[in-house]
């Protein structure tokens, strides 16, 4: 032990890892004779990681002998529980001022202990140590403990600031570290706890291996040979974090194979799991982040399962767990989950690096769609392009405009795959899609068109993006007599919550004009819609350019004012028409309902922007008012017209009521207002019915018109 007689301390390390019962503990003995007898210096019994002990020898012999002495309850038979004693020195009493030495460098997991530990602190003995912590350099500083050697096991809740005070009991001097700062460690190295707690590890995992779809391996860690008879199945729980991490890529599958093997010359069909903390919120779900599992089968010792990526998975380094529980033949995964402790069997702890796969040449540029393909110059176009790849590293995106189809140029700024943009002259856009800066893949071109001039009256529409809840879900043109419909442009849906009510202006000049008669009086109707599930009061105008001069004359052509409330949101007023306007061209006619009802510019004057609401634009054309005045009112018109489904996709049922024998051709109409089908009826007398193949029609909204004898009807169909 020493030549030197006097107090001595001995310094060890020690492993005792007995958590599924049993009596196991080490022994110190001391012999001053040479060996030939012995006596008992203390016992130590669990230590479930390495931690360092000391024992006060009184040494007055300069034959001292030290024994360590383990004794297992199992007689040993267990392998598995081993007692370990490493870094064993005797060092004599200190004497003058100890050397507190440096605080190793150390990260920690929340609540969860952990061991400080001291470098170049003065090896002797009789020598304590105080630990204390603090939550800020200033303190207060607080007792954590006084251990007999350089090391102390704690735990914390918060970031905590530790010092050592390291004291010489027969000089009484004493020395400080600096102090030192523990922090919480990543996230993916603070897992729960999950280990085997049998006595022995009869089955422990062999290897580990991942591969991609392209079938080369991207994880093969550890060896599984011999599955038999193989020593080495020692382990409860293995990290394997200096590793680097497994790069696996969003939405993408992956094979993964999980091989185990046996101290015995036998081997015991277990089942294996492997949990993916593919949300990196620092928790196994035990359900949702479930990657694979499946039986361990002999001979081959060995799962074979796969698993894919979800595509909203976090993106960077996470944990993987994989757990294998030797069930004894009875193949389940009931008793298995990604924390806890279980009975033989092994768990192991990886890294994985989630991120987007490496983009593709060339990238898929999706297909691009715009509201309104046919506009009025200064009026906003709503273009979007959500088919196009996503998610993949190295992508960037813009959209491009021409003023000719032919040669096109980035938009500055428009990386998204939506954009608002400001026409004013025939326009082309595609979106651009490139993969690592040099391969380029485009959408379709879109067109957006302008309007002839007598459609294009001045800027009114909505501008207030997501602000903007209310849209008019129908306008009518009645007889004054008899209430029916003569002109119907219907969105429908109901009055609030209503996902239809997306629109900040729309254009139905290319449906052709309203004729209208000369010196006559007309109802109209407005029904006021909302995507919010609250009512929010609107102000409607209408307006009607009777001279044909391009503008709305104020006040002579604001022809209705009116509050759509939560009582009253099927607003219906009358109008006379002059008995001179202009004579058989197209005019404008204007409806607007915008939620501002104080005075405002756009909503009084017919011109102008505003926040939430609607503009529509239509054609009216005058005719002379005819001699015999019963002509007018006496019309047997269209009613409870109805299309459906709508949104459509491969058919479409339109439907409606006659009040008497009339003919009847239905049209589906483009927004630029070409006939792309018509069908014509005849002899139609009350309930009416008809199917209409959509199978040629591209998605995209469209017109169905409905001619009669004496009306004609509109309504927007759209097509998915």
């Amino acid at each position: 032990m020493s030549q030197q007689l006097g107090n001595k301390t001995l310094f060890f390390d020690y492993i005792n890892n007995n958590t599924n019962g049993g009596t196991d503990y080490l022994e110190i003995l001391l012999s001053q004779d040479g060996g030939l007898t012995f006596t008992s210096q203390g016992i130590f019994n669990n230590s479930l990681t390495w931690q360092n002990f000391s024992v006060f020898l009184n040494s007055n012999s300069p034959n001292s002998v030290i024994r360590f002495k383990a004794f297992g309850d199992f007689g040993g038979w267990f392998s598995g529980s081993d007692i370990g004693i490493d870094n064993i020195s005797v060092v004599p009493d200190c004497a003058g001022t100890p050397v507190a030495g440096v605080i190793d460098s150390i990260t920690a997991c929340p609540n969860v202990p952990f061991n400080l530990t001291l470098s170049g602190s003065s090896l002797a003995g009789s020598l304590t140590y105080t630990w204390e912590s603090a939550t800020s350099l200033a303190g207060p500083w607080n007792l954590v403990n006084i251990t007999g050697s350089p090391m102390v096991t704690t735990q914390i809740t918060t970031p905590t600031y530790f010092r050592c005070i390291v004291t010489c009991f027969t000089s009484n001097l004493t020395d400080t570290t600096a102090p030192f700062f523990v922090d919480f460690g990543s996230f993916f190295l603070c897992y729960c706890n999950s280990q085997s707690t049998a006595l022995t590890t009869l089955q422990n995992i062999g290897n580990v291996t991942i591969k991609n779809a392209q079938n080369a391996t991207i994880l093969n860690n550890g060896i599984a040979t011999p599955l038999l008879s193989n020593p080495s199945s020692l382990q409860f729980y293995t990290p394997f974090y200096t590793l680097s991490p497994t790069n696996i890529y969003r939405d993408s599958t992956y094979d993964i194979s999980v091989t185990a093997f046996s101290q015995d010359a036998f081997f015991d069909n277990g089942y294996s799991n492997i949990y993916i903390d593919f949300n990196r919120d620092g928790s196994f779900d035990p359900i949702l982040e479930l990657a694979a599992g499946g039986v361990v089968n002999a001979p081959s010792n060995q799962m074979l399962s796969s698993f894919t990526v979800p595509s909203n998975a976090q993106i960077g380094i996470t944990g993987m767990r994989v757990v294998y529980l030797d069930s004894f033949g009875v193949v389940t995964s009931s008793n298995l989950s990604p924390c806890g402790p279980y009975m033989n069997g092994e768990t192991e702890d990886y890294l994985v690096d989630i991120s987007l796969a490496p983009c593709k040449t060339p990238p898929n540029a999706g297909t691009a769609i715009v509201d309104e393909p046919i506009t009025c110059p200064g009026y906003s176009v709503f273009l979007t392009d959500t088919t196009h790849d996503l998610i993949f590293a190295g992508l960037t995106f813009n959209w491009q405009v021409s003023t000719d189809g032919v040669n096109y140029n980035d938009i500055p700024g428009a990386v998204f795959d939506t954009l608002t943009y400001v026409v004013n002259s025939n326009t082309w856009f595609r979106f651009r899609t490139t993969c690592n800066g040099t391969s380029n893949g485009y959408s379709n071109a879109v067109t957006v068109t302008m309007s002839p001039p007598f459609a294009c009256y001045g800027n009114s529409q909505a501008i207030g993006g997501i602000l903007d809840s209310s849209d008019i879900g129908a306008f009518m043109i009645k007889d004054y007599s008899t209430n029916n419909n003569i002109y119907a442009f219907v969105t429908g849906g109901p009055h609030l919550n209503n996902p239809l009510s997306v629109k900040k202006r729309s254009d139905y000049t290319s449906a052709g004009a309203m004729e209208l008669y000369t010196d006559s009086t007309y109802k109209m109707a407005v029904y006021h819609i909302m995507r919010s599930l609250n009512h929010a009061d609107a102000k409607v105008t209408i307006f009607i350019d009777y001279n044909n001069n391009q503008q709305y004359d104020i006040p002579a052509e604001r022809v209705f004012s009116g509050l759509a409330d939560v009582n009253n949101f099927y607003l219906l007023s009358q109008i006379k028409t002059p008995a001179n306007p202009a004579l058989n061209v197209g005019t404008g006619l204007r409806v607007i309902l915008n939620n501002n009802t104080n005075n405002n510019a756009a909503s009084d004057n017919g011109v102008g922007t505003y926040t939430s609401g609607e503009t529509e634009d239509y054609l009216v054309k005058f005719k002379l008012k005819p001699l015999n005045p019963n002509s007018i009112d006496n019309y047997n018109f269209i009613q409870e017209i109805g299309v459906f489904p709508n949104p459509a996709t491969n058919k479409v049922f339109v439907g409606f009521k006659t009040i008497e024998n009339t003919d009847a051709k239905i049209s589906i109409l483009s927004l630029t207002g070409a006939t792309l089908l018509e069908k014509q009826y005849s002899q139609i007398n009350g309930n009416f019915v008809t199917e209409i193949d959509l199978g040629n029609f591209a998605k995209g909204t469209y017109f169905i018109q409905i001619n009669a004898e004496k009306g004609k009807y509109v309504r927007k169909l759209i097509i998915e």
